[in-house]
């Protein structure tokens, strides 16, 4: 993996967890309306427990992977801290900070770094050029 496939990495992982947490949303939706159809049956069991149990346990499943994710986005943000410590030059690596580990977009990486959006975007391209591109584990 290079250094700017790890920089993306924590956002690629943040965006997986909303999708998830928006999915365990709808399972959640999909059992209560379920379950709200049911109350209006007039039998003593329900006709459909196992529809509800499904997407509970779905929603279960997919709770325990964000859990995964979560720690493997804290371990894809110190990587890239780490590889941020490397550049000699920390507006640099701030930019790059600010871009890869806080999310923000680039109007306001520029307004941080009080330079305009097209000079960020050349100090961008020359903070990447000084990271070191491994494609494997990074090494010291």
């Amino acid at each position: 993996m290079t250094s700017r496939e790890r920089l993306l990495r924590p956002a690629a992982l943040r965006r997986e967890v909303a999708r998830r947490r928006e999915r365990i949303e709808t399972l959640r939706h999909f059992a209560a309306s379920v379950s709200h159809r049911l109350k209006d049956v007039q039998v003593r069991v329900s006709p459909d427990p196992g529809r509800i149990q499904a997407f509970l346990d779905e929603a279960a499943d997919e709770e325990a992977e964000i859990r995964r994710l979560e720690k493997e986005i804290a371990e894809a943000e110190a990587e890239t801290a780490m590889i941020l410590s490397r550049l000699p030059d920390r507006r640099l690596a701030l930019l790059l900070e600010y871009r890869y580990l806080d999310g923000l977009d680039w109007p306001e990486v520029a307004r941080r770094i009080h330079h305009s959006l097209s000079w960020t975007y050349k100090m961008h391209l020359q903070a990447l050029a000084m990271l070191p591109d491994r494609s494997g584990p990074e090494q010291e």
